[in-house]
């Protein structure tokens, strides 16, 4: 769920960090000098020649061409750093580590000019209200670590630029052959806002080495083995970090995308990973808490607990330890605490651990019940629809889960019981886990690209090269679109969400049906009084002042010069008011129908939200249309809906409004509305 304020209240730093060594030309206008004038496709000829290579590398087309397109990607295009690779020697075997050079890769970040006018380089605090009683949390900028970090600096050198690197690691499987799998290691910076960083198309995160994934099997002492292989991570990171150790320190000059420098501070600030990678990295026993000193009999109590003591622990790994663990990789970096720097694992601890055992309790008790209240919601754009149900699935996703989350509450009300007990305690409990889900969740995506996996020997050497080219092919993708715009689409200042930002309904620019008459409409779309609708809505629309039963008797004698209207199928509404410009919700009105099997497609009406003066309605639409352009007025773009009772409190054991159909005359009270008037979909 997400928070918006009315009005935010900032508190930066007193004095920003000043860039270092001058300023140099911005990053794509040095580029575009070395290529010279005349040609922005360089290394290719042209226009055409580049756009055939963007989808040639996409198709990975087999012909004899393509080496001569690999090696202008490799050798010719700009893009970010190479992979190395070195060989681990343990317990006599040999294994390959592929990886990058932590500063280069921290430079191709920060210096990205994708993302300049968006980096943050000073930490601020957030306030709710202007007496700062109230602090808020947001990005990584608002939080205590980098303004208790900026400090500690300044007292050093003032000036300097905090660089909180992001690590993350997950186990991933490399080819359907063989099983073959390796832990790849992510780096980010905070400075990039979240809003980029959890978009995969953006590229905030980089690739930065894969860690081997082996069993050691050939040590046949198991616990000799679980310790080779806590070292072989810890070494692994180690080569991958160890040159922040002295920069963190020290500082770094790097170059944003518009040519300004900085004196940078690489400093790790957050680890992402599993439970288990957790406990690798902090060197804790399984079963015990990665952050702080909680015993192994009291998780989950409500007893607070002191977090782990980072200076203690370093003393102890090389004495008495916590775990026997050869030089953690995070022992000498500067400004670290490695329990701090442990995030909550959103995925594995609340949607595959909190939801999974709640589906389960709730399939324990009306399993049956439960599938089939799943299979008759209706179809919304952001509901999945589960038409089998949702107890018999197994090896859910994160996103499967969240889709559960979005249903659940609604399935389980007024829930009949066995033993005829009350389904209100258990509504009260579903509910208060799923905000205990929702408040702990920030808006966050783990979409993983489709990679290549094929069977071929050498994995890692295929991946790291297919990655490299991917990365220089966007790289000058965005080269060529500065060149044309003079600007990116991400380069834009950052700016807070207004609190009434409304979504925007459009349509498409043709019809999906043209000429439809009225008996069509009462027969395949079930407007039954959309006639008398639309006299109503003409005669409200002319004399506004007119009393509803003055309305009601101007409508009967109201003649309409036209007996076909063009329909549409579809409504789109965007965030026309947001930064980048998308799609949020799709209203679906189509009638029933058959494929080209000749299978029957049942019709679909969705339901709404309507601003109704003052207050909101809900309504199914069954009709989006235009009138006659020959007609000057009232609004071309109507709706024709069919009510529901108004919102009037909501339910205080689950919290929603309860609503049912309104009638008039024992038929559906239903009219017609302007288009602008439908908020969003509702379900």
């Amino acid at each position: 769920m997400g928070l918006r304020l009315s009005s935010a209240f900032l508190q930066r730093w007193l004095e920003p960090p000043f860039p270092e060594m001058g300023q140099n030309m911005p990053g794509y206008q040095a580029l575009r000098d070395d290529l010279g004038p005349g040609n922005i496709w360089y290394p290719f000829q042209s226009q055409c020649d580049w756009d055939f290579s963007s989808v040639v590398e996409k198709l990975e087309l087999s012909y004899h061409n393509m080496k001569e397109l690999n090696h202008i990607i490799d050798e010719e295009m700009p893009g970010r750093p190479k992979f190395k690779c070195e060989k681990i020697c343990i317990g006599g075997e040999s294994y390959d580590f592929h990886f990058r050079e932590v500063i280069p890769c921290i430079r191709a970040l920060f210096g990205d000019p994708r993302y300049s006018g968006r980096l943050v380089f000073a930490p601020e605090r957030h306030y709710r209200d202007a007496g700062c009683t109230t602090q808020v949390f947001g990005e990584m900028y608002t939080g205590k670590w980098w303004w208790s970090v900026q400090q500690s600096l300044e007292l050093r050198k003032p000036g300097a630029t905090v660089l909180p690197l992001i690590i993350s690691s997950d186990k991933t499987q490399l080819t359907h052959f063989r099983l073959k799998s390796a832990y790849p290691v992510y780096l980010s910076i905070g400075n990039i806002p979240k809003d980029i960083r959890s978009k995969p198309t953006q590229q905030a995160q980089m690739l930065m080495g894969y860690i081997p994934a082996t069993q050691l099997k050939q040590i046949t002492n198991q616990a000799a083995r679980r310790r080779a292989l806590g070292n072989l991570f810890h070494s692994c990171m180690c080569k991958l970090l160890n040159p922040i150790e002295s920069y963190g320190v020290t500082g770094i000059a790097m170059a944003t995308g518009d040519g300004i420098w900085y004196r940078c501070h690489p400093i790790l600030a957050t680890f992402i990973g599993d439970y288990p990678k957790q406990l690798l990295v902090t060197c804790t026993y399984n079963g015990k808490c990665p952050k702080c000193t909680v015993p192994r009999g009291e998780l989950g109590t409500d007893t607070r607990f002191p977090l782990r003591n980072f200076g203690a622990a370093v003393v102890r790994c090389h004495d008495a330890g916590l775990k026997p663990t050869y030089h953690p990789f995070w022992e000498r970096l500067p400004y670290a605490n490695i329990f701090l720097s442990i995030t909550p694992d959103i995925l594995h601890q609340l949607h595959q651990g909190v939801l999974k055992h709640l589906v389960r309790w709730l399939a324990a008790l009306r399993s049956g019940e439960i599938d089939a209240r799943c299979s008759r919601l209706p179809p919304n754009h952001n509901a999945r629809y589960f038409h089998k149900g949702i107890t018999w699935l197994s090896k859910l996703t994160g996103k499967e889960h969240k889709d559960i989350a979005r249903i659940i509450l609604g399935v389980v009300v007024d829930l009949s019981l066995p033993g005829v007990q009350s389904s209100a305690r258990l509504t009260r409990a579903v509910r208060a886990l799923l905000n205990f889900i929702y408040l702990r969740t920030t808006s966050y995506r783990l979409d993983q690209e489709c990679i290549p996996r094929d069977k071929f020997k050498d994995e890692y050497k295929q991946m790291t090269t297919w990655l490299e080219r991917q990365e220089a092919m966007h790289q000058h993708a965005a080269f060529i679109e500065w060149c044309n715009c003079g600007h990116l689409a991400l380069s834009t200042p950052l700016t807070y969400p207004h609190p009434n930002l409304m979504l925007h309904p459009f349509l498409t620019i043709h019809p999906s049906e043209k000429g439809i008459t009225f008996g069509a409409l009462f027969n395949r779309y079930g407007a039954v009084d959309f006639q008398d609708a639309l006299a109503d809505f003409i005669v409200q629309h002319n004399y506004p002042e007119l009393s509803a039963s003055v309305a009601r008797r101007h409508a009967n004698n109201t003649l309409i010069p036209f007996r076909k209207v063009s329909i549409f199928h579809r409504v789109k509404f965007t965030n026309r008011g947001d930064t980048v410009q998308k799609t949020v919700d799709v209203l679906h009105i189509r009638p029933e129908a058959c494929n080209h099997h000749g299978d029957t497609i049942p019709g679909r009406f969705d339901t709404m939200l309507v601003k109704d003066g003052s207050r909101f309605r809900v309504a199914q639409i069954r009709v989006v249309f235009q009138l006659p352009s020959s007609r000057p007025a009232p609004p071309t773009d109507l709706a024709y809906v069919e009510w529901f009772s108004p919102l009037s409190t909501p339910n205080k054991t689950h919290g929603m409004y309860q609503i049912s159909r309104s009638y008039r005359n024992n038929r559906h009270l239903a009219s017609i509305i302007p288009l602008a008037e439908i908020l969003n979909g509702a379900i």
